[in-house]
């Protein structure tokens, strides 16, 4: 069935559909259209009637645009017509209302438009008229804005005092410009002729420069955001020289660890690649013009001094300039010419190698730069090495030295001298790897190095940046904290705290030498310089020391420390009423000489800046050699001295070499040593028999103990009469001498001896003259089982605790065992154990007030035996009839027990005297029941001391 349209449809959709197919209509046939919106071919029937309704006059409307669409295609036809033109009307120009005025930010979309090439000249020159009447609302708008808005808005240079009337006025000559496309002149004073010169500059817009200037400004954009993405990816991820650079002008955040390595190693290699072209640019050695040049060569002996010489000669003579070249290109070569003609001389370039004659013969170019360099490092490393055998054998010679460590300062002594010695392994050591690693080329920044003294300086830089380091990671943790961060060994960590060590002064120093050379003559320019280098530091009270670090200061500090120290002479100047004698001027300029002397090494290294230094600093770390610790023994040892332990007198080594001979002792024995200090005989022992035999040490002490063990010791930390199983070949020992224990130690060691063993004790002289009962026991007991030796004198002068003591040497040897009866064997039981019952009963256990009573004969006996030491009987004789000695005795004791400050209490709870009290009692005098008795007490005795004097002088 057909699709019927009504007139109203076709006529109100004609153009929606489109056109058809062909210029007549062919009744009852499909008509072809195209739709306007989607593009797809419709084929629609129409039928005669319709078509001629369109034609009719009831179709005007639709005929009409039929008409028209008709037309148009006629003229596309016409169009496509090679040649055929046809002039139309250019279509209406918009007109544009250029009395409105314009605002701020209409001028900024206006201006945004301008630069992406969205507008027509047409309008760039209607908004000119615009902004020309719009200047009141603008400086309005200006007005508004703050001083950075208005800086960003001026085209020209902003002072930073400039004020705000300016920046505005700035800021509207600034909008005005931007309507000139190319640069204009306009007459300074008229202020209309800017504007006249910017009127005549708008007429050169044209769309075409719009869409130049569009595309260019696009080109900026992109360039601009290229860089924008390369500043932020050197500023996040630095990875060449040129990337850290980069970031150093756009942020001042500090390089994380990594980053600083690889910026380190980068500008590093960079700065050797330069040294290394430049020394093989002087090594060069450039070809000379063979053309007229006939040389020979001749080998002959140096007529002074005999060694070998490889002579070229000139043939025949040449010119100057050629001269010139062949003793330039000799001199680089290591040769030079002669004229000397005497003795069988040869005159010529003379060469002490064949090599370098014949490479001078062949006038050829030649780079002599690889080979400098490698005799340079294996002369360097050759010096290196010696230097650092010399030193390391000089040094173990110092440290196996031995030393006297019995005293304090004895100790100190020692311990510095060795630690030295231990430093001194540790630098040869250090200057062995460098040489070892120059020579294999495994060093690559330390190639420089040819000195122990730019060594020391590598490594004192080193342990500067640790403590740096450790005062920063501790400075809120305390001390304890910074000694264990120091004590540690550097690291690559703290190589990040290193400074290059610029020449530099304190400033207080530097002023001294200003003034004292401002007047001098050849100082006076240097002086200033100084001077106004002062005063940048003089001004701020955190930097205490004067820096120099761009090549000329240095230089100008140079020459001002060398001159000003050859000035002070025996001269003296008074500058400022302040009196300066020429040695502590010229101590002045040292402390400068030295800081340049420091700067110099690292120079002569290739060690040239901070980046250098810390990259030479980690390669350095790899070949750090180790010194020689102090023997941990000798170290305990050494701590003990000064150090008060009751009965501690340690035997020298040759007395415990002489008590193990008399002690006879035989492989496979058990020996003991009670008391056994720091081992001093079992150490003899040992170094006699080995581990021969099986050695006990007993020691109670902790300290002395620790060095046993630190030996390979195992002792026995108990007390030696605590100790009853036993059953020893032999018992060496050295008991302590107070209070006669001496005696109780050798009887009870008798006791822990097996059948025909051996003691050999040293003794002190005193149980061998005292009237006590225990040494007079003790006499008796070993009259029949030993014997003892006198001592020479002075023989523990030289412990590690000197004594002046005299000792015996005490033998005691126990009989081999016997069969007796048994009534024999409980005889012998029984006889000890009844002298200890009668002691026991003896002794009255009563509370002693008083010094005379509470104790029976036996009482006192044992009270004398323990304390009588302590408690000298006192001097009860009248004054008339005291001698010296009894009036210093107790005019010394009244005084030093009644005289002082604060006395103890003279009562006790229950109103007896105290024993304090009764003391006077034992020298004569009653018996003080106030503070006022005692006193008078005391004052007595100091009379007795003044006539003890005065008699004492007279006798003199």
């Amino acid at each position: 069935m057909a699709i019927l349209f009504t007139m109203a449809d076709v006529a109100r959709n004609w153009v929606n559909f489109g056109y058809p197919c062909g210029n007549t209509f062919i009744p009852n046939r499909s008509k072809c259209w195209t739709d306007p919106k989607t593009g797809a071919r419709l084929k629609i029937p129409i039928t005669y009637q319709i078509w001629q309704r369109i034609q009719g006059s009831k179709g005007k409307a639709a005929q009409s645009l039929y008409r028209d669409r008709e037309q148009r295609i006629r003229e596309q036809r016409r169009a496509a017509v090679p040649g055929w033109r046809k002039q139309q009307p250019a279509p209406p120009k918009p007109e544009i209302d250029t009395s409105k005025p314009m605002g701020l930010e209409e001028f900024r979309d206006f201006n945004s438009r301008l630069l992406q090439g969205q507008i027509t000249a047409e309008e760039v020159k209607a908004t000119w008229e615009r902004i020309k009447k719009s200047e009141p609302q603008l400086r309005e708008e200006l007005q508004k804005l703050k001083k950075d808005q208005l800086t960003r808005l001026n085209t020209g240079y902003v002072w930073s005092n400039a004020k705000k009337e300016d920046l505005v006025r700035g800021a509207l000559a600034g909008i005005q410009e931007r309507f000139a496309p190319v640069g204009y002149s306009y007459t300074i004073g008229n202020p209309n002729s800017r504007i006249q010169a910017i009127d005549k500059a708008v007429n050169e817009w044209t769309d075409e420069l719009i869409q130049e200037k569009a595309n260019a400004y696009k080109q900026r954009t992109g360039e601009r955001q290229e860089k924008i993405l390369a500043i932020k990816k050197a500023i996040e991820n630095p990875e060449t020289l040129e990337d850290f650079k980069t970031r150093e002008s756009y942020t001042k955040n500090p390089l994380t660890p990594e980053q600083r390595r690889r910026y380190d190693e980068l500008l590093a290699e960079s700065n050797l690649q330069q040294r290394q072209a430049e020394i093989e640019k002087r090594g060069k050695v450039s070809a000379v013009e063979k053309e007229g040049i006939k040389l020979s060569i001749q080998q002959t002996k140096h007529t002074k001094h005999g060694h070998d010489l490889h002579v070229v000669s000139l043939d025949e003579r040449v010119d100057r300039d050629t001269y010139n070249k062949l003793n330039e290109r000799a001199k680089k070569l290591g040769g030079y010419y002669s004229s000397y003609a005497k003795d069988g001389a040869i005159p010529g370039f003379q060469f002490k190698d064949k090599k370098s004659a014949e490479e001078f013969l062949g006038l050829e170019e030649v780079n002599k730069a690889g080979d400098r360099i490698a005799q340079k490092q294996e002369k360097a490393t050759e010096s290196l090495t010696a230097k650092a055998e010399a030193l390391k054998e000089d040094a173990e010679g110092r440290l196996s030295q031995d030393r006297l460590t019995n005293t304090a300062r004895r100790v100190r002594m020692a311990e510095s001298a060795e630690s030295r010695a231990s430093g001194d392994i540790f630098m040869a050591n250090t200057m062995a790897n460098i040489a070892n690693a120059i020579s294999e080329g495994r060093a690559k920044y330390l190639t420089g190095i040819n000195s122990k003294a730019q060594v020391e300086q590598l490594e004192s830089l080193l342990k500067r940046a640790h403590g740096d380091r450790a005062r920063d990671e501790s400075k809120d943790l305390g001390y304890s904290q910074y000694r264990n961060i120091w004590e540690a060994e550097p690291d690559e960590k703290s190589i990040e705290y290193t400074e290059y060590p610029y020449p530099n002064i304190h400033k207080s120093v530097l002023k001294d030498l200003i003034e004292a050379t401002k007047d001098k003559p050849g100082l006076k320019a240097l002086a200033a310089k100084m001077r106004k280098r002062y005063n940048e530091v003089h001004s701020n009270e955190n930097m205490h020391r004067v820096k120099f670090q761009d090549p000329q200061s240095i230089q100008d500090f140079r020459d001002f420390i060398n001159r000003a120290e050859k000035a002070f002479g025996s001269e003296k100047s008074t500058p400022e009423g302040r009196s300066y004698s020429s040695s502590f001027l010229r101590w002045n300029a040292k402390e400068g000489k030295e800081a340049l002397q420091e700067y110099d090494r690292l120079q002569r290294a290739g060690i040239t800046s901070a980046p250098e230094l810390r990259v030479a600093l980690r390669e350095y770390l790899n070949y750090r050699g180790k010194g020689k610790d102090i023997d941990p023994i000798k170290r305990l040892e050494r701590d003990l001295v000064g150090t008060k332990i009751a009965g501690y007198f340690p035997t020298p080594d040759r007395l415990a070499d002489h008590v193990i001979e008399t002690a006879d002792i035989k492989p496979g024995m058990k020996v003991l040593e009670p008391s056994a200090g720091k081992g001093s005989l079992v150490d003899a022992v040992k170094r006699k028999h080995g581990e021969d035999v099986d050695v006990t040490a007993v020691e109670v002490n902790s300290k002395l103990a620790d060095i046993l063990k630190a030996k390979g010791y195992n002792p026995n930390q108990a007390d030696f009469l605590d100790l009853k199983d036993g059953d020893f070949d032999r018992i060496i020992m050295n008991p302590p001498f107070e209070n006669g224990q001496d005696v109780e130690h050798v009887r009870h060691a008798y006791d822990l001896l097996a059948p025909g063993g051996k003691v050999v004790a040293i003794m002190s002289e005193g149980s061998f003259f005292r009237s006590d009962r225990k040494s007079e026991e003790f006499r008796d007991w070993l009259s029949s089982r030993g014997k003892a030796e006198k001592l020479p004198e002075g023989s523990f002068k030289t412990s590690d605790n000197p004594t002046g003591v005299s000792t015996r040497l005490v033998v005691l040897e126990k009989p081999k065992r016997r069969e007796y009866s048994i009534s024999r064997q409980l005889t012998e039981f029984a006889q000890p154990l009844k002298r200890r019952l009668k002691r026991r009963a003896n002794f009255s256990r009563q509370p002693i007030r008083d010094p005379k009573g509470g104790l029976t004969a036996a009482g006192r006996r044992h009270f004398r035996r323990k304390f009588g030491n302590n408690l000298k009987p006192g001097v009860k004789k009248p004054q008339h009839k005291m001698s010296l000695e009894d009036m210093r005795r107790k005019g010394s004791w009244a005084t030093r027990f009644y005289g002082r400050s604060k006395l103890p209490p003279l009562k006790d709870k229950k109103g007896r005297p105290t024993r304090f009290a009764l003391t006077a009692a034992a020298w004569g005098e009653p018996v003080p029941r106030t503070v006022a008795q005692a006193r008078a007490i005391a004052t007595k005795g100091r009379r007795l001391l003044k006539r003890y004097h005065q008699k004492k002088n007279a006798r003199n």
